[in-house]
Protein backbone atom coordinates (compact mmCIF):
# COMPACT_ATOMS: atom_id res chain seq x y z
CA UNK A 1 0.00 0.00 0.00
CA UNK A 2 1.33 3.44 -0.91
CA UNK A 3 1.49 6.02 1.82
CA UNK A 4 0.96 9.74 1.24
CA UNK A 5 4.66 10.28 1.99
CA UNK A 6 5.77 7.81 -0.69
CA UNK A 7 3.66 9.69 -3.25
CA UNK A 8 4.86 13.16 -2.31
CA UNK A 9 8.51 12.10 -1.91
CA UNK A 10 8.91 9.01 -4.11
CA UNK A 11 12.69 9.11 -4.29
CA UNK A 12 13.35 9.35 -0.58
CA UNK A 13 17.05 10.20 -0.22
CA UNK A 14 17.77 9.52 -3.92
CA UNK A 15 17.82 12.93 -5.63
CA UNK A 16 19.85 12.01 -8.72
CA UNK A 17 16.92 10.43 -10.53
CA UNK A 18 14.53 11.39 -13.32
CA UNK A 19 11.27 9.92 -14.57
CA UNK A 20 12.19 7.00 -16.83
CA UNK A 21 9.63 8.00 -19.45
CA UNK A 22 11.51 10.39 -21.75
CA UNK A 23 14.85 10.16 -19.93
CA UNK A 24 16.39 8.16 -22.78
CA UNK A 25 16.26 11.32 -24.92
CA UNK A 26 18.79 12.97 -22.59
CA UNK A 27 21.46 10.32 -23.23
CA UNK A 28 22.54 12.08 -26.44
CA UNK A 29 23.60 15.08 -24.30
CA UNK A 30 25.83 13.05 -22.00
CA UNK A 31 23.36 12.07 -19.27
CA UNK A 32 24.25 8.60 -18.02
CA UNK A 33 21.16 6.50 -17.40
CA UNK A 34 21.27 4.04 -14.54
CA UNK A 35 18.91 1.42 -13.22
CA UNK A 36 15.37 2.01 -12.04
CA UNK A 37 14.89 3.38 -8.53
CA UNK A 38 13.90 0.42 -6.39
CA UNK A 39 11.14 2.11 -4.38
CA UNK A 40 9.86 4.22 -7.31
CA UNK A 41 9.97 2.19 -10.52
CA UNK A 42 8.81 5.11 -12.68
CA UNK A 43 12.19 6.78 -12.02
CA UNK A 44 15.73 5.87 -12.92
CA UNK A 45 19.05 6.91 -11.46
CA UNK A 46 21.01 9.32 -13.64
CA UNK A 47 24.49 10.74 -13.81
CA UNK A 48 24.41 14.33 -15.04
CA UNK A 49 27.24 15.86 -17.11
CA UNK A 50 29.70 18.18 -15.35
CA UNK A 51 28.03 21.46 -14.43
CA UNK A 52 24.49 20.14 -14.89
CA UNK A 53 22.12 20.09 -11.93
CA UNK A 54 18.52 19.46 -11.00
CA UNK A 55 16.54 22.45 -9.77
CA UNK A 56 13.19 23.06 -8.21
CA UNK A 57 11.30 20.76 -5.92
CA UNK A 58 7.80 19.46 -6.42
CA UNK A 59 6.80 16.55 -4.24
CA UNK A 60 10.46 15.68 -3.65
CA UNK A 61 11.33 15.60 -7.38
CA UNK A 62 13.23 18.12 -9.50
CA UNK A 63 11.09 20.32 -11.72
CA UNK A 64 13.80 20.90 -14.34
CA UNK A 65 17.42 20.10 -15.23
CA UNK A 66 19.79 22.91 -16.15
CA UNK A 67 23.18 22.78 -17.86
CA UNK A 68 26.43 24.52 -16.95
CA UNK A 69 25.15 27.79 -18.49
CA UNK A 70 21.91 27.82 -16.48
CA UNK A 71 19.79 26.86 -19.51
CA UNK A 72 16.85 24.54 -18.95
CA UNK A 73 17.62 21.31 -20.82
CA UNK A 74 14.75 19.14 -19.51
CA UNK A 75 11.47 19.60 -17.69
CA UNK A 76 10.33 17.05 -15.16
CA UNK A 77 6.68 16.25 -14.63
CA UNK A 78 5.51 14.32 -11.60
CA UNK A 79 1.82 14.02 -10.80
CA UNK A 80 1.65 11.77 -7.72
CA UNK A 81 -2.08 12.18 -7.19
CA UNK A 82 -3.11 11.03 -10.68
CA UNK A 83 -4.22 7.43 -10.94
CA UNK A 84 -1.88 5.85 -11.70
CA UNK A 85 0.78 8.40 -10.72
CA UNK A 86 2.36 9.92 -13.83
CA UNK A 87 6.01 10.88 -14.34
CA UNK A 88 7.75 12.20 -17.47
CA UNK A 89 11.03 13.81 -18.50
CA UNK A 90 10.67 16.19 -21.46
CA UNK A 91 13.80 17.32 -23.28
CA UNK A 92 13.85 21.02 -24.18
CA UNK A 93 14.57 21.58 -27.87
CA UNK A 94 16.62 24.55 -29.09
CA UNK A 95 13.57 26.43 -30.41
CA UNK A 96 11.86 26.13 -27.00
CA UNK A 97 15.00 27.38 -25.27
CA UNK A 98 15.32 30.33 -27.65
CA UNK A 99 11.68 31.29 -27.09
CA UNK A 100 12.23 31.17 -23.31
CA UNK A 101 15.42 33.25 -23.61
CA UNK A 102 13.75 35.91 -25.73
CA UNK A 103 10.38 36.13 -24.02
CA UNK A 104 10.73 34.77 -20.48
CA UNK A 105 14.21 35.84 -19.30
CA UNK A 106 15.86 32.40 -19.50
CA UNK A 107 19.68 32.78 -19.36
CA UNK A 108 21.08 33.05 -22.89
CA UNK A 109 24.24 31.28 -24.00
CA UNK A 110 25.37 29.57 -27.18
CA UNK A 111 27.75 26.67 -27.51
CA UNK A 112 29.17 24.47 -30.23
CA UNK A 113 27.08 21.38 -29.42
CA UNK A 114 23.43 22.18 -28.71
CA UNK A 115 22.55 25.88 -29.03
CA UNK A 116 24.87 26.51 -31.95
CA UNK A 117 24.80 29.95 -33.60
CA UNK A 118 23.07 28.45 -36.66
CA UNK A 119 20.44 26.58 -34.62
CA UNK A 120 19.70 29.68 -32.52
CA UNK A 121 19.47 31.92 -35.59
CA UNK A 122 17.16 29.45 -37.36
CA UNK A 123 14.87 29.22 -34.33
CA UNK A 124 14.74 32.99 -33.91
CA UNK A 125 14.06 33.61 -37.60
CA UNK A 126 11.20 31.09 -37.53
CA UNK A 127 9.73 32.68 -34.37
CA UNK A 128 10.02 36.18 -35.87
CA UNK A 129 8.28 34.97 -39.03
CA UNK A 130 5.44 33.52 -36.98
CA UNK A 131 5.05 36.66 -34.86
CA UNK A 132 4.95 38.84 -37.97
CA UNK A 133 2.15 36.67 -39.38
CA UNK A 134 0.19 36.93 -36.12
CA UNK A 135 0.62 40.71 -36.02
CA UNK A 136 -0.50 40.96 -39.63
CA UNK A 137 -3.61 38.90 -38.78
CA UNK A 138 -4.26 41.14 -35.76
CA UNK A 139 -4.00 44.25 -37.94
CA UNK A 140 -6.41 42.87 -40.56
CA UNK A 141 -8.88 41.81 -37.88
CA UNK A 142 -8.78 45.20 -36.15
CA UNK A 143 -9.29 46.96 -39.49
CA UNK A 144 -12.25 44.75 -40.31
CA UNK A 145 -14.01 44.40 -36.97
CA UNK A 146 -12.49 47.02 -34.76
CA UNK A 147 -11.23 46.29 -31.29
CA UNK A 148 -14.08 43.93 -30.39
CA UNK A 149 -13.29 41.17 -32.85
CA UNK A 150 -12.92 38.35 -30.32
CA UNK A 151 -15.46 38.97 -27.64
CA UNK A 152 -16.71 41.97 -25.80
CA UNK A 153 -13.47 42.85 -23.98
CA UNK A 154 -12.74 46.45 -24.89
CA UNK A 155 -9.26 46.81 -26.29
CA UNK A 156 -8.53 43.08 -26.39
CA UNK A 157 -7.25 42.98 -29.97
CA UNK A 158 -5.07 46.08 -29.55
CA UNK A 159 -3.65 44.69 -26.32
CA UNK A 160 -2.91 41.33 -27.96
CA UNK A 161 -1.19 43.09 -30.88
CA UNK A 162 0.86 45.23 -28.44
CA UNK A 163 2.07 42.09 -26.63
CA UNK A 164 3.02 40.41 -29.90
CA UNK A 165 4.90 43.50 -31.07
CA UNK A 166 6.84 43.48 -27.77
CA UNK A 167 7.65 39.76 -28.26
CA UNK A 168 8.75 40.48 -31.82
CA UNK A 169 11.10 43.22 -30.59
CA UNK A 170 12.55 40.90 -27.93
CA UNK A 171 13.16 38.15 -30.50
CA UNK A 172 14.74 40.59 -32.96
CA UNK A 173 17.03 41.94 -30.22
CA UNK A 174 18.10 38.41 -29.26
CA UNK A 175 18.73 37.59 -32.92
CA UNK A 176 21.03 40.62 -33.17
CA UNK A 177 22.88 39.54 -30.01
CA UNK A 178 23.06 35.92 -31.21
CA UNK A 179 24.51 36.92 -34.58
CA UNK A 180 27.15 39.05 -32.86
CA UNK A 181 27.98 36.29 -30.37
CA UNK A 182 28.05 33.72 -33.18
CA UNK A 183 30.49 35.88 -35.14
CA UNK A 184 32.71 36.09 -32.04
CA UNK A 185 32.54 32.30 -31.59
CA UNK A 186 33.40 31.75 -35.25
CA UNK A 187 36.24 34.26 -35.02
CA UNK A 188 37.68 32.42 -32.02
CA UNK A 189 37.44 29.11 -33.87
CA UNK A 190 35.17 27.59 -31.21
CA UNK A 191 32.52 26.52 -33.69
Amino acid sequence: MLSAHSLTNPLGAFREALPAKGADDLARYGVVLGRRVRQARQFRHVGLPAGWTGRGDRFGVWTHVVDQYGRTRARVGWEPFDYPPAARTTVVEVWQYVLAAAEFAEPFAMDEVWATPQAVADALIERIRGLRQLISTDNRSIERWGDYWLGDHFGWASDQRRKRVAKLAANQALLTDAVAAGARLLGEGAV
